[in-house]
């Protein structure tokens, strides 16, 4: 957007993320002694999950932060079998654009950086003993810490400036008068905070498998009660999941090169559930099914199994009814899809935004949301912004204001802080106080919506005229 002021990229990161997904697991596989054929065929199933294939399609940033840590965990991987330090500023250049892109990414590097450690010194604690292999390893080490900074972080970087702590934004709330105050807890006390101890176990063990076997709801990116995972972790993930736990005790399995992949994200799995855990918790989750199906491939190929004609023939056919399945489930237009694309792609050149691409949102929505386009790119839209009834996510000034913009985010939008411009009931029946309307006359704005994300606020005042439910018009501009 930077570069061409427009909206149409918006989605490819993602997409290309999704395209490097296939030759990181392949790597994966044949770091740990796969065939060229077998490590194609898994990759394949890998890549046709259906949380990638949603994910591939929106700007949602999950699917890069996953890639990018198996793509680390490789590469630390790599290092630990042939002591190739160039690997170390590979992984830390994955691992920054990993944690450059979310704010949990730290918890991944943490739990990543305490297994390649132990690992390291349980194979290789001579290596450390060696004054000139020390001194190569510090140097590395020195110059992957840099890389990282520099990868990522510009973002934390910005937020120690604007806000004074590196969560920025994060966990703040806004005041009576509109003004953000900053929680005085730092991560670690809001890393605690977030914590559910008390029901940890019921909620891992008793979510778990409903979700893993996705029949609770239909697909979409937000994973709501659901996986995304697919029939192939159900076929493959599961019992590699229970081998992977094995392999911790387990000295033959400890050895091979998947296993700082699958212990990262053994633990990983849990450390996420028990800080972070909510409804949409397992879109965060991409990396489970990623790494376990591919360590599945492993333990197929390294126990021989594949070489029986039997076994060889079931993969293979599990492999394509699991590709073949994802494809045609997610083709009904639940989410954004290649239907949806196809649709997308009709519409004239100015009218491909990012709101009609995310038909999620514009289907269940305000039915004035879809008349945006028809909305010059010279006319302001004010819009309710601050939380009432509808939406759990906490108070913000610009939630979901992607909607109100052309594609060439153009157009002038504000956001309105409840408290400072309407009095409301409980049922959402709202009286504009004085200052919305000195506000809209200064401003010169004649737009204003009532709705914040999928709930609108019913106005009560003669000077807005409704035009549609959530869409009133200020006769006050004359």
């Amino acid at each position: 957007f930077i570069f061409f002021r427009d909206d149409f990229l918006v989605e490819m990161p993602m997409f290309l993320w999704a395209l490097s997904l296939i030759p990181v697991s392949i790597a994966v596989m044949r770091q740990s002694g796969v065939s060229r054929v077998w490590s194609f065929k898994f990759a394949a199933v890998i890549f046709f999950l259906p949380i990638v294939l949603m994910q591939a399609v929106t700007n949602k940033d999950h699917l890069g932060l996953n890639v990018a840590l198996i793509a680390g965990l490789l590469f630390l991987a790599e290092f630990i079998q042939h002591k190739q330090y160039i690997m170390i500023v590979m992984a830390a250049t994955a691992l920054g654009l990993m944690v450059g892109y979310k704010i949990a990414a730290p918890i991944y590097v943490l739990i990543a950086l305490l297994m390649f450690s132990a690992i390291l010194w349980a194979r290789h604690r001579a290596l450390l003993k060696d004054k000139q292999a020390l001194k190569k390893m510090i140097k590395s080490l020195s110059l992957s810490v840099i890389v990282a900074l520099i990868v990522g972080g510009y973002w934390y970087l910005r937020n120690l400036m604007l806000y004074g702590r590196l969560t920025g934004a994060y966990r703040s709330r806004l005041d009576e008068t509109g003004e953000r105050v900053a929680r005085e807890t730092g991560v670690v006390e809001v890393l605690f905070e977030k914590a559910d101890y008390s029901g940890f176990f019921q909620t891992l063990l008793s979510d778990f498998l409903p979700r893993t076997f996705d029949y609770q709801s239909f697909y979409g990116a937000d994973l709501v009660s659901i996986s995304g995972f697919g029939p192939q972790f159900a076929a493959f993930g599961l019992l590699a999941m229970l081998i992977a736990i094995l392999a911790f005790f387990s000295s033959r399995l400890r050895q091979q090169p998947i296993f700082l992949l699958s212990s990262v994200v053994i633990l990983l799995f849990p450390a996420l559930m028990l800080f972070n855990y909510d409804a949409n918790t397992y879109r965060l989750l991409s990396f489970f099914p990623m790494v376990l199906i591919a360590y599945a491939g492993v333990q197929l190929y390294d126990h021989q199994w594949l070489k029986n004609s039997w076994v060889s023939k079931m993969t293979s056919g599990m492999i394509v009814v699991c590709i073949a399945w994802s494809g045609l489930t997610l083709l009904p237009p639940h989410y954004t899809n290649m239907l949806r694309f196809k649709a997308y792609l009709s519409l004239d050149h100015d009218s491909r935004t990012a709101a009609n691409y995310t038909s999620w949102f514009i289907r269940p929505r305000p039915s004035f949301y879809r008349i945006m386009d028809a909305v010059p790119v010279n006319e302001p839209i004010a819009h309710v912004a601050s939380r009432l009834l509808n939406f759990s996510g906490g108070e913000t000034l610009d939630t979901w204001k992607y909607l109100y913009m052309d594609r060439h985010w153009k157009r002038k939008t504000y956001s309105l802080h409840l408290p400072l411009y309407f009095e409301c009931q409980e049922n959402g029946e709202c009286i504009p106080k004085p200052a919305l309307k000195l506000f809209l006359k200064e401003n010169k704005v004649s737009l204003l919506s009532s709705c914040k994300t999928n709930r609108c606020l019913t106005l009560h005042d003669d000077a807005l005229i409704e035009v549609l439910p959530g869409l009133y018009y200020f006769l006050g501009n004359g």
